[in-house]
């Protein structure tokens, strides 16, 4: 009867192996042609999956991860989220994230630029007359271009503010975050610029969608980890579950809205700013139109208030000079 039993689960064993082979095999199967459809994110990527950039980084300097691209202020905004509203559960992918205020700054800055606004007429030159709004201003101030770094020498205070380096307050709106770099070139900066500033910050955003995607596993490990304190009630196994599972799909889910973005965001700009530039390209002649109505009135009270003054004033021909001597009266 033994040498029976042995049999059956030598048999058993036997079966049992096979199917954890073959489960092993087909496991391996789909890793490795997962990989191979990974690896163009990061090697050998396809003919225009991607923009042409220089080499850029978000984490190369502050000024990059203080534009909009940066995690720090998730753990903050965590506790405004409702987390049994789906919507706001989206919301708290930093890839949604960057999506949204990406749009919405370039968005606020278009709107602005069709909004009424008095032209400076003193300026010396156009840059000077159209001077920049406030949402153009404030972007710009957060760009590299628009900055003159001053890490390599150190500056004294030559105003007595407390601040390195000349006046750098006095800017009308004011400098944003005066403490940092001088922000000699946005003094530059005009209304005209807008096309520059926006086509630079749509550099970073690529730059940054770049990034993640290549990275994009580790990245959603770690954003997962910020989020998984939700998941602290729940018992363990779960939780991992859980765990696994949200990293899996928001990896595929961001995935997809990174080629998304990097496949349309450029082309949308650019038809934005092909429909902008000819109003810029008016603006000019509408500043000197404006400007000039603005001088004839100003010439036109000057008249009036000379013809009211005059009108004040003795005769010209009742004023007594050394030409002209009037009869003394007996």
């Amino acid at each position: 009867m033994k040498p029976i039993v042995d049999y059956i689960k030598g048999k058993t064993n036997d079966c049992n192996n096979k199917v954890v082979t073959i489960f092993l095999f087909v496991l391996s199967f789909i890793l490795i042609f997962g990989g191979i459809e990974k690896i163009s994110a990061a090697y050998g990527n396809t003919p225009y999956r991607y923009p042409i950039l220089p080499a850029c980084t978000r984490f190369e300097y502050d000024i990059f991860k203080s534009i909009d691209f940066d995690d720090e202020e998730e753990d903050e905004a965590d506790e405004d989220y409702d987390y049994t509203d789906k919507d706001d559960i989206k919301k708290m992918s930093d890839v949604d994230k960057w999506i949204r205020l990406y749009h919405k700054t370039v968005g606020e800055v278009i709107d602005e630029q069709f909004e009424d606004t008095s032209p400076e007429c003193v300026g010396a030159t156009y840059a000077q007359a159209l001077s920049p709004k406030a949402k153009l201003w404030n972007l710009a101030g957060r760009l590299p271009s628009w900055n003159d770094y001053t890490w390599q020498y150190p500056l004294p205070d030559t105003d007595g503010d407390g601040l390195p380096g000349p006046p750098d307050d006095t800017a009308n709106p004011p400098v944003p975050n005066p403490a940092g770099p001088l922000n000699n070139n946005l003094y530059r900066l005009s209304q005209l610029d807008m096309g520059t500033v926006l086509l630079e910050y749509l550099q970073m955003y690529e730059c940054a969608l770049v990034e993640r995607s290549i990275f994009l596993p580790t990245e959603t490990l770690d954003q997962e980890q910020r989020r998984s304190r939700r998941l602290g009630e729940l018992p363990s196994p779960i939780k991992d579950l859980i765990f696994i599972s949200e990293v899996v799909n928001n990896a595929i889910a961001d995935r997809k809205l990174i080629f998304d973005e990097l496949l349309f965001a450029r082309r949308s700009l650019k038809r934005t700013l092909a429909l902008t530039t000819g109003y810029l390209r008016m603006k000019p002649m509408e500043t000197e139109i404006l400007c000039l109505q603005q001088a004839s009135l100003d010439l036109r009270n000057s008249f009036a208030l000379a013809a009211d003054a005059s009108s004040c004033l003795p005769r010209v021909w009742n004023i007594k000079t050394s030409l002209r001597n009037y009869k003394e009266e007996d």
